[in-house]
């Protein structure tokens, strides 16, 4: 009775790793799941159906992957194509607030401020952006407006 408790063992995990190989394989990755969220959202935006195309690139953007900055820009894009500054200006404030942001978000967060006359938050961006990115673009556009 000993070796059938050590052979149903044996077979037992090997059945469980093989579950667990089948269910990795069939799972898409992130990628692959960003790709096609993005591919059904262009096709929304080809027809200017914003509203649409929006949940679909939230989702997308979710994912970090290789084409997550293609995917914001869209998604900032579908943010103003809707006239949804709010929402538009909160996901800027996402993106400045993540671990290494680029200085191209705070110079297009300050230049929205700029635009709609909102000095004060245009100078605190850029002033943020300088501590975190100390880009020369941004100490530029500093110094031309405080």
């Amino acid at each position: 009775m000993g070796n059938f408790k050590k052979i149903a063992l044996i077979f037992g995990c090997l059945f469980l790793l093989l579950i667990s190989w089948l269910v990795v394989l069939s799972n898409d990755s992130d990628l692959d799941k960003q790709r096609a969220l993005k591919a059904q959202a262009e096709d929304y935006l080809e027809d200017d159906i914003y509203i649409r195309a929006l949940p679909l690139l939230q989702n997308a953007a979710s994912y970090k992957t290789e084409l997550t900055s293609e995917i914001n820009q869209m998604l900032k894009e579908t943010y103003v194509a809707l006239g949804d500054y709010r929402s538009y200006i909160d996901f800027l404030t996402i993106l400045m607030s993540e671990k290494n942001p680029s200085a191209d978000v705070f110079s297009e967060a300050a230049e929205y401020y700029l635009d709609t006359n909102k000095f004060k938050e245009a100078i605190a961006v850029l002033v943020d952006g300088i501590s975190k990115t100390n880009d020369a673009g941004l100490i530029d556009l500093y110094e031309e407006y405080r």
